[in-house]
């Protein structure tokens, strides 16, 4: 089963205005008032991260926003009857050991094949997508370890980390020559498919290993409204701005 919706990952920065690229997703999904599922693992549950991000869903058009523990009972009839799925910032590491420990993972990857949107935000966009990379040591920037996320989004991204994209790099260089990653600048929005990247809103660079272990190579930064197709050097113009 292909999934027919794309994931919205959006690169966070600014609170100004998300409400409106929360409006853009909906609109571009079809949801029409939905009830969003929000997820805080990677947060601890923070009940300030939750308040703010309820706050600018509803802003955007939810109806309903409910808080989604998946260390809890019932948290996947609860995601089931929700419209998305919501999934906040915080820590990527973290997010990802919770969802583990919970054994969250497969029951989100069957909702997703089940056409549930997924909408991340900030380490919540890494998360849905397909990997990431820690330091054990924070004084040895050579050894990292990268460990999969939830890969529903098709890609290597990272947000907000303009302009050196430090960690994408790192995590480019430990993937094979050829591997793309795409880095979502502050206040920007996309919609990930199987073969591209539709932009909704601001400015997002992308990268592409070469065959030196060192050499990554910028390949392009496009703003919105634009279309990148992966493995191919053709980029697609779109008609209309949706942000």
């Amino acid at each position: 089963m292909t999934p027919k919706l794309p994931v919205y990952l959006i690169a966070g920065g600014s609170w100004t205005n998300f409400h409106r690229i929360l409006t853009a997703i909906f609109t571009h999904a079809g949801l029409r008032q939905p009830r969003v599922a929000y997820i805080g693992a990677a947060n601890k549950e923070s009940k300030e991260f939750f308040q703010g991000a309820a706050k600018a869903l509803k802003a955007g058009g939810a109806r309903a926003v409910v808080h989604l523990r998946v260390s809890r009972p019932g948290w996947q009839k609860a995601a089931a009857r929700s419209d998305a799925i919501f999934v906040s910032g915080g820590d990527v590491g973290e997010g990802m050991r919770v969802l583990r420990q919970a054994s969250a993972i497969i029951p989100l990857k069957e909702l997703f094949l089940k056409n549930m949107v997924f909408i991340g935000l900030s380490a919540g966009s890494i998360m849905l997508a397909r990997k990431w990379l820690e330091w054990p040591d924070e004084e040895d920037h050579e050894n990292v370890q990268v460990f999969s996320c939830l890969g529903l989004a098709p890609v290597f991204c990272d947000t907000h980390d303009e302009p050196g994209w430090t960690e994408l790099k790192a995590l480019l260089n430990q993937l094979p020559a050829g591997a793309q990653g795409i880095g979502l600048r502050s206040g920007s929005a996309v919609a990930v498919r199987a073969r591209g990247v539709e932009i909704l809103a601001g400015t997002v660079d992308t990268f592409e290993k070469q065959r030196s272990p060192a050499a990554i190579r910028r390949s392009a930064v496009m703003s919105a409204p634009r279309g990148i197709l992966f493995g191919s050097k053709k980029r697609t113009q779109k008609r209309k701005k949706i942000v």
